[in-house]
């Protein structure tokens, strides 16, 4: 018994330990659902979740790394909605300002967050998350 508990404990080890190789490969590599670009990659975002998400992105490809950032930025916004703001429609945004891409999530929730200049994002009534890069 005591043989089998150890082959199953190493074998759990060298899983975890695949596992976190895995990430740290995939760590740089832009999500897949991002070949066709932003605004597609957000709508299959939007199909996926749980409630109803409206989705404004164009069709403009941008800069691997940007669109990259934008769609992580993009899920966490649209999970947190969920999952901490108990939403029931989401608003996903991105688009050209300034010659910046610029990605809004915005809910119905019950709250959210909202920039605060140095110390990053503080809790909110509006339910809205801005970033900006």
């Amino acid at each position: 018994m005591a043989d089998a508990t150890r082959t199953l404990d190493d074998a759990v080890f060298e899983v975890k330990a695949a596992i976190d190789e895995l990430r740290q490969l995939t760590r740089g590599l832009p999500p897949a659902e991002l070949d066709s670009g932003l605004a597609v990659a957000f709508r299959q975002l939007a199909s996926r979740a749980p409630v109803r998400v409206q989705v404004r992105a164009p069709y403009e490809r941008f800069d691997r790394g940007i669109e990259g950032a934008a769609y992580f930025i993009g899920c966490e916004g649209l999970t947190n909605a969920v999952k901490h703001a108990h939403a029931t429609t989401v608003s996903l945004s991105a688009g050209r300002e300034d010659g910046r891409l610029v990605v809004t999530v915005a809910d119905d929730g019950i709250g959210g967050a909202t920039p605060v200049e140095g110390s990053g994002l503080t809790g909110s009534p509006t339910g809205l998350l801005h970033s900006a890069g």
